[in-house]
């Protein structure tokens, strides 16, 4: 079905490799694109076969390239969402601090408010309890008194 990729024919030669005959690189400097890749059909003999993968090669980078900005603008639309909804969440969290702050305090008064009644309360049944024993211990010593001098 595909004939399987051949070395390049003597006179096609990539930019890079043209610089390379020309001055001395680094082996990590060396970027080879086959973009840059030009067949002279005039000049070599060069299939049909081949020529139309070329064609097909331009054809799916030109595909590649377009795909590529296209998820890149997903991709900015997405993160753009995110930032907003993130920003939102935010404010809420931050909303819903200050709502639980508010409650909190709120119940503390109403806990204090509440321990001074408690307080106001057990002072007065203290009272009561000592005033009751107070007539309770006069009225036993009337009593007293009454069946003593009976």
């Amino acid at each position: 079905m595909h004939e399987p990729i051949t070395t390049l024919f003597f006179s096609q030669s990539t930019e890079v490799e043209r610089m390379i005959h020309e001055e001395e690189s680094n082996d990590d400097e060396i970027m080879v694109s086959f973009v840059d890749l030009e067949f002279d059909l005039e000049e070599e003999n060069v299939p049909d076969n081949l020529t139309m993968s070329a064609v097909h090669s331009k054809s799916f980078d030109y595909e590649i390239q377009k795909l590529r900005g296209v998820a890149k603008e997903r991709h900015d639309i997405f993160f753009e969402q995110v930032k907003k909804v993130k920003e939102s969440v935010d404010l809420k969290v931050v909303n819903l601090k200050s709502e639980m702050s508010k409650e909190v305090q709120k119940m503390e008064q109403n806990y204090t408010f509440l321990h001074r009644k408690v307080d106001v309360i057990t002072t007065t049944i203290t009272k009561l309890v000592a005033l009751n024993t107070e007539h309770s211990n006069k009225l036993e010593a009337k009593s007293k008194k009454r069946f003593s001098s009976v």
